[in-house]
């Protein structure tokens, strides 16, 4: 009866809070941007009219848009078309490839599209919780308040990004990783592996925490099956490379993309902090201006491993143990994860408020019963800078323009966290006194 009954309630506070989100998503979506999935919908669209591909004729794409979108009664497409009359085709050959399924009709495919964000985001988070071991209703309740107050989610969906499906697929490698699935059969471990190839492919940004994915994976099932995994991500890898060239009809489409994103490193694809870019490399080179934007990316990742060496070897007391402690630390793929989730937001050349999304494998690894009591104080103090009403508050306050400060920084807590969960793996491999 019991049971019953915490089944009853569970189920009714997750009807309330689902006709909450379904209330706020139908009243958002006349004034979502979608800018982002407008690009991911358009470039598929136009290349059945346009042979060259969007890195090598991006202009001839935008053309051919800006004229459906101008001949079109549609507001949903003139809204997302006025803010997109010339595209920014950064993604790769593969990306657009995976989008090519997209309805015709912008409307309808926005909407289910961002329908789909929806379900990915609360899914994943609900996966986390579950796999942290937090309650059935209360891991689904969890799900759908995070789709209701976290901001990172809300700009996934204002702007129609993927960041939701990315945090689906690490959520579900986690939960595979912690139940053991990819021991238990050969071919599930190759999959395992090789399916890292896709998701960098997807979106190379991704690539810190495949490698995190892949350190783990490497120390709990060894050398062997790890080679096999690499083989089996080659032969993936192969197959994201012939998709896209086959989707444009052109091999060289991929070397297209590479000489068109290089234009991040100082040409017209930089954007800076004040056009909405959170990354601290790009904050750094345009208040120094001593090094470029690569470099800086580059140095912030040696900053951070120096962290950890500190971290794991008691400020360099402690040099033999230093491979034991970072084994201990990727042997546990949420530690593992984390580092690389906190590694994507501290070097990535372009973050965008979305990439936050990340930030909820380091909260749910660490917000736990045997954290210290600054682990779960970072923790809190991450997400609540990443939350709905602490941007409300600052805007009712007159504190509006101090919102992409706040953003910037939110995700230094984590690393705190994190640092301090290296340094508690390595004390407790020392030696007794």
């Amino acid at each position: 009866m019991r049971l019953l009954r915490g089944a009853a309630v569970g189920s009714l506070v997750a009807i309330v809070l689902a006709a909450l989100l379904g209330l706020k998503a139908v009243d958002d979506f006349p004034y979502q941007f979608g800018i982002d999935f407008y690009q991911f919908w358009g470039v598929p669209v136009a290349h059945r009219q346009v042979e060259a591909t969007p890195y090598d004729d991006p202009a001839g794409y935008a053309r051919l848009l800006n004229a459906q979108a101008d001949a079109s009664g549609n507001a949903k497409l003139k809204n997302a078309n006025y803010f997109r009359r010339s595209l920014e085709t950064m993604a790769t050959p593969f990306f657009y490839a995976m989008f090519s399924w997209v309805p015709g009709d912008y409307e309808q495919a926005q909407a289910f599209y961002t329908a789909l964000l929806y379900v990915a985001a609360a899914f994943a988070v609900f996966l986390l919780a579950r796999a942290r071991g937090v309650d059935f209703w209360f891991s689904v309740w969890l799900g759908l308040l995070v789709d209701l107050t976290f901001n990172p989610f809300v700009q996934d969906v204002k702007y129609g990004n993927v960041s939701s499906f990315q945090l689906l697929y690490m959520a579900a490698m986690l939960t595979a990783a912690l139940r053991g699935w990819p021991a238990r059969n050969a071919a599930i471990a190759s999959l395992y592996v090789g399916s890292l190839a896709l998701f960098v492919a997807f979106k190379p940004t991704t690539l810190w925490i495949a490698l995190a994915f892949a350190a783990h994976y490497g120390l709990t099932q060894g050398p062997r099956r790890l080679a096999a995994g690499i083989g089996a991500g080659i032969v993936l890898a192969l197959a994201a490379f012939a998709l896209g060239a086959w989707f444009f009809h052109d091999v060289h489409s991929w070397t297209q993309w590479y000489r068109f994103t290089q234009g991040m490193n100082g040409g017209s694809l930089v954007r800076s902090l004040e056009q909405g870019n959170l990354s601290l490399a790009m904050m750094l080179a345009q208040r120094s201006m001593a090094y470029g934007l690569l470099t800086y990316s580059l140095m912030i990742a040696a900053w951070l491993a120096f962290a950890f060496l500190l971290a794991m070897t008691a400020m360099g007391q402690r040099s033999a143990l230093l491979a034991p402690t970072a084994r201990s630390c990727f042997a546990d793929p949420w530690l593992g994860l984390s580092i690389g989730a906190v590694y994507t937001l501290a070097t990535s050349p372009l973050v965008w408020a979305y990439y936050d999304m990340f930030a909820l494998v380091p909260m749910f690894a660490l917000l736990r019963r045997e954290s210290t009591s600054l682990q779960k104080a970072c923790v809190v103090a991450s997400y609540v800078a990443m939350a709905n009403p602490l941007f409300a508050a600052m805007a009712a306050t007159g504190l509006a323009p101090a919102i992409p400060l706040v953003m910037l920084w939110s995700w230094i807590p984590l690393l705190v966290a994190v640092l301090v969960e290296a340094a508690r793996r390595r004390a407790a491999l020392e030696a007794p006194a």
